[in-house]
This record gives C-alpha cells, sequence and structure tokens, in this order.
C-alpha cells in the first residue's frame, strides 16, 4: 500500500516543529556556554520560569524578565546578530508557552522527559527538577503580584497547583513539603513507579515552604 502524501498542513506543522526544535537545541546550546554568567537559567529552566511569568495575573514585559534569564548579568553576546538570534528565540519560546495556555493545551515540554525512578527526579540535572526550579523562580519573584485574596476554594486549588508545579524544584523542598503537610493528612507515595501528592492547602502555606529554599542556592531567611 503506497504511503500517504502529507497534506500542505500537515507539510507546514512538520517544518515548524522542525524549525522549533532547531531553535531550542541553539537556544540551550548557548545557555550551556562557559561564556554566560553564573546563575544563568538553563533551557528547562528557562521554560519553567516563562510559564510562571506569563501565568501572573498582571502583564510582565520582557525588559523586565529578562534580566532574570541571565541572573542580572551581561549576557556576553559575542555579536549583535547573535543577541538578535538568542534574544528572537527567547522571545519565540515566550510567545509560544502564551499561545498553549491561552488555547488551553498545556502540556509538558517534549523535551522535559521523566526519568524511571521518581526519586531521580529530584535530582540537580533532572530536566523536571530544572523545570520546577525555574517555575518557582518566576513566582517568588512575582509573589505580590499573587498577594490577593481569593475565594476559598480557588485559594486551596492555588495552593495545591503551586505545590505541585514546584515540587519537584529540590528535594530539600520535596521534604519539607512533606513534613509540613504530612501531620494535617498529606499523603504522598514515592515509592514506585509514580508519585502522587493530594492535598488541599492555601497559598500562603505554600509559600512558607517554597522560602525555606532559595533557587540561586543555599538558604533563605
Amino acid at each position: 500500500m503506497p504511503a500517504r502524501t502529507p497534506s500542505p498542513t500537515e507539510r507546514r506543522t512538520r517544518h515548524k516543529t522542525g524549525r522549533r526544535r532547531t531553535s531550542v537545541a541553539s537556544l540551550r546550546a548557548f545557555l550551556e556556554q562557559p561564556a554566560r554568567p553564573a546563575g544563568t537559567l538553563t533551557d528547562h529552566e528557562l521554560q519553567g520560569f516563562l510559564f510562571a511569568v506569563v501565568n501572573a495575573p498582571e502583564l510582565v514585559r520582557p525588559s523586565e524578565w529578562l534580566p532574570l534569564i541571565f541572573n542580572e548579568q551581561e549576557a556576553h553576546y559575542s555579536t549583535l546578530e547573535e543577541a538578535n538570534t538568542i534574544l528572537g528565540q527567547i522571545m519565540t519560546l515566550d510567545n509560544d508557552i502564551n499561545a498553549a495556555i491561552l488555547e488551553e493545551r498545556v502540556v509538558r515540554p517534549d523535551d522535559c522527559r521523566l526519568r524511571p525512578q521518581v526519586l531521580d527526579n529530584l535530582e540537580d540535572s533532572a530536566p523536571l527538577a530544572r523545570w520546577s526550579r525555574g517555575f518557582l523562580l518566576g513566582h517568588e519573584w512575582l509573589e505580590e503580584l499573587w498577594n490577593v485574596e481569593l475565594p476559598v476554594d480557588l485559594d486551596e486549588e492555588l495552593g495545591a497547583v503551586l505545590m505541585t508545579l514546584s515540587f519537584f524544584s529540590s528535594r530539600t523542598l520535596a521534604e519539607a513539603f512533606h513534613q509540613f503537610f504530612e501531620p494535617r493528612g498529606f499523603r504522598l507515595l514515592l515509592r514506585g513507579s509514580h508519585a502522587s501528592p493530594s492535598v488541599h492547602m492555601r497559598p500562603s502555606a505554600t509559600r512558607c515552604s517554597c522560602r525555606r529554599v532559595s533557587f540561586r542556592g543555599g538558604k533563605t531567611a
């Protein structure tokens, strides 16, 4: 049976997907180069960070969040062309995340793969841990925007979402969540093939636990 000829729409989609993967690979390589300042976000951290920024209650302009990608230091672009290329790739990533949220098709990034052993996803180098660290950085940076009064049910739902998205940011934070909420009926199944956090809590409690660990390293007051 002869292979079906892809439609023009399918060909455009494949071409766009191929270009996006090439852009992501190029951006990843740039962020990982030794010339970048200490504390520069990795590609997965950047994805999580932008997810937090795009979901903020108020619009946050690129001029405000771009410096945080390079830990508020010079990015050390080698040429103006490189600067334009990288900034363009970052903005494309931001636009893609924003479009996915508006279209309600938010999924885990294709290259943010889960490691088979659940606890391995808490390792610093794990893609999920990096995404979660980036999300936590973005949320804590914009924390004041989230200090609004919400109905109790929405407040609890937001708290549960924040815990889920930040849980894998570090083993220390995961343990803090477990210790803080276990006496209140929090159950976490870390042994086995799946992690299943199930909890109702308030964002204020989540922020209290998150403050115990800083994103850039070390402990916060």
